[in-house]
Order: structure tokens, then sequence, then C-alpha cells
């Protein structure tokens, strides 16, 4: 298996829509938070882009997870790599979690270093508002997140896997997102008391990241926007429990059809 993922990493490395995305998700935190802020970088702080920017910010971050977790789990699905990899000697169920291990380590890892690295440059140039926002809280809330980022992989690989491409599986995945998004805004319109947070994985992440109840302090003689950080049980415990189950189920239905395809 060890072979096979390092293959795959070699060749992720050289793709160049990968490298490209890569790239746009490095350059996009430091150009956007001047137009949406209207404020020049040098004074932009971590604390500033976090409750500001993003959660709107990582709908874009959505996009990049399925592009890159569809072209790694199924960019030589059309190919004959697959049955090289057979007669290698390699069992079926290790050819699949091979890319799926290797998916998830370029679709969501990857994904979320480069989504939060901008808290830490921001943060170490131009400072963080310690006195409102507790950091401890923020890295439980990023960690917290990269499960429904997973949740959100996990559904691009298997629609990458079930329909063999990664261009269709971009697409699709795209596709079902949206409509995804649109009936649940619809039944949030008709239904109030609905909770959204975990009907989807973006917005299980974006509801990580929204920090509304906010109040106003003087501290030292600075006026400063003190947010409650704090994770509830109900948050940490329903973003584990329907993330991790719901991606099972979304990687379970992958590997019944990686290996009914196989066989047939």
């Amino acid at each position: 298996m060890y072979n096979i993922i390092k293959s795959l990493n070699f060749t992720n490395r050289r793709n160049m829509v990968i490298v490209i995305t890569i790239i746009s998700m490095i350059v996009m935190p430091l150009l956007i938070p001047t137009a949406v802020l209207s404020v020049p970088f040098k004074d932009i702080t971590g604390g500033a882009y976090l409750t500001n920017l993003s959660s709107e910010l990582f709908t874009v971050w959505v996009i990049a997870i399925m592009i890159i977790s569809c072209i790694v789990a199924s960019a030589d699905a059309g190919d004959k790599t697959l049955y090289y990899e057979i007669m290698a000697g390699h069992s079926r169920s290790r050819i699949f979690w091979a890319r799926i291990i290797s998916a998830l380590a370029w679709g969501v890892l990857l994904c979320a270093a480069t989504f939060y690295l901008p808290l830490v440059y921001y943060g170490l140039i131009n400072g963080w508002p310690t006195e409102g926002i507790k950091i401890s809280d923020i890295i439980l809330r990023c960690l917290l997140s990269l499960l429904p980022m997973f949740r959100i992989a996990a559904f691009c690989i298997m629609v990458s896997v079930v329909l063999r491409s990664a261009g269709k599986g971009i697409g699709f995945s795209y596709l079902l997102i949206e409509v995804e998004v649109l009936i649940i805004e619809i039944l949030h319109e008709f239904y109030e008391k609905l909770d959204k947070a975990y009907l989807s994985g973006m917005y299980n992440v974006m509801d990580l990241l929204t920090f509304d109840n906010s109040r106003n302090y003087v501290i030292n003689g600075v006026k400063v926007d003190v947010y409650d950080t704090a994770v509830s049980g109900k948050q940490a415990l329903m973003t584990i429990a329907v993330s991790l189950i719901i991606g099972g189920i979304y990687l379970t239905a992958a590997y019944l059809e990686f290996t009914k395809r196989d066989r047939n």
C-alpha cells in the first residue's frame, strides 16, 4: 500500500490542476481581505481574519477540496493503472484504501493547512487580539472542522468513484452540493427552528467558524470586541458523530462500487 501511495503522491505533485488549485488557495487569503475588509494588509490581525472572513471564505475551499479529492482518487480511473497494480500483486482493498488515504491527505489535510495558514501569518505579523478571542477555543474549533471537511471529501470521492472519472466527479459533486444547499435553505425558510449546522459538511464548518455572540468591553483603555468562542458539548459531539457516520457511509459506498467494478 505504501508504494501505491508514494506513486500517487509523485503523480499528484506534478498534476497542474492540483498545483494551480494549491497556489490559488495560498494567494487568495492575501488578496481577498484587503478587498472585503477595505483595510491594508498591515492592519489585518489574525482575529479580524477569523471573525470577519473565514466562515464565508470556506465556500471557496469546498471547491478546492472537491477538485483535489476527485483528482487524487480517480484521475487514473480511465486508464490501465488499476490492472497494472493488480498484476503487481496488490489486493483490491489495498489499491482502494491507498487512493482514499492519499485523497483524504491531499483533500482534507492540505486544504485545511492552507485555509488556516492565514491565521498564523496574520497573527504573527499584525498580532492577535488575545483579550477578545481565546486561542485554545480557536484551536479546538479548527481541529473539529477537519471532520466535516473529511465528510465533504468523502462525498466527492464517492461520486468520482461511482462515475469512474475525476472530471465528472468534480462536476457532479459541485452540482449535488449546490442542490443540497438549495434544499436546506428552502427547508429553513419553512421551518426557521431547523438547525442547519449538521445538515451538510459546509454548514458544519461555517457554524464552527461563525462568532455572532460578542460584546464590547474597554480593557486597559482600549475598546475590544470579546467573543464567546467556547465550543458547546452538543456542537462538538454532533460534529464528531455526524461527520464520522456520514463520511463512513460515503466511503463504504465507494468501496463497494470500486470492488464491484473490479470484479466485473
